[in-house]
């Protein structure tokens, strides 16, 4: 069994935010594939898986906040997946529909938001955040 945890991810992060499990329980994960994106205040990173397995176990959901060291996942070392891995499709195809909820006051948007908001030229006050606590994700923008 193979423990995932978060990495230091820069000298002044003390924790980071889930924003998008590539992998689900049950599913297969090959070496050096990515597992999970991580995002800081600053910037988004993907961890990569560190063996072949099985994901065994996601202890951190998607728009929760983990500090560094914490545990994450657990990859089963060399299983088998009881069904084959997805081939890479679009997401966008498989991702649930959530209701927005309107941005809270001082919750800024995600790096990756921020980043297309402002290479749109739109208005974060007229988007409606789907993330933790009505934070505006890459996906609302």
């Amino acid at each position: 069994m193979t423990d995932i945890k978060v990495p230091n991810v820069g000298e002044s992060v003390a924790e980071v935010t889930i924003a998008v499990w590539f992998k689900q329980v049950g599913e297969a994960v090959k070496k050096d594939e990515p597992l999970v994106e991580l995002e800081t205040d600053k910037a988004a990173q993907e961890l990569v898986s560190p063996v072949d397995g099985v994901v065994e176990e996601i202890l951190v959901g998607e728009g929760e906040n983990a500090e560094i060291g914490t545990l994450i996942a657990r990859i089963k070392d060399g299983a088998v997946a009881d069904t084959p891995a997805k081939p890479d499709a679009p997401k966008a195809a498989e991702a649930p529909v959530q209701t927005p909820s309107p941005a809270k006051a001082g919750k800024p948007p995600m790096p990756s938001a921020s980043r297309i908001i402002a290479e749109k030229g739109l208005d974060e006050k007229s988007i409606s955040g789907t993330g933790k606590d009505g934070r505006i994700t890459k996906g609302d923008a």
